[in-house]
């Protein structure tokens, strides 16, 4: 009877050890990502800031155009 209640004992101290980790791995989780949504939104609102409003036309699309604008020309 003594090695059953050994037992009982020994595994309810386990289930009380396995749910204090479980409650203390969800709490680290929920810290990590708070701080991986602040990094993300501090990133996110640099590159916004940094990054131009309207993107610069390229010379190839430049000269398109401007060869467009030539054929519309001579059709005229």
């Amino acid at each position: 009877m003594k090695h059953q209640e050994d037992f009982i004992e020994f595994n309810m101290k386990w289930d009380n050890k396995m749910k204090e980790y479980e409650e203390e791995a969800k709490k680290v989780e929920e810290i990590l990502v708070n701080r991986h949504m602040e990094a993300y939104h501090k990133l996110e609102q640099e590159l916004e800031e940094s990054m131009p409003k309207k993107p610069k036309d390229s010379a190839e699309l430049l000269n398109l155009r401007k060869r467009e604008e030539n054929l519309v020309k001579q059709k005229l």
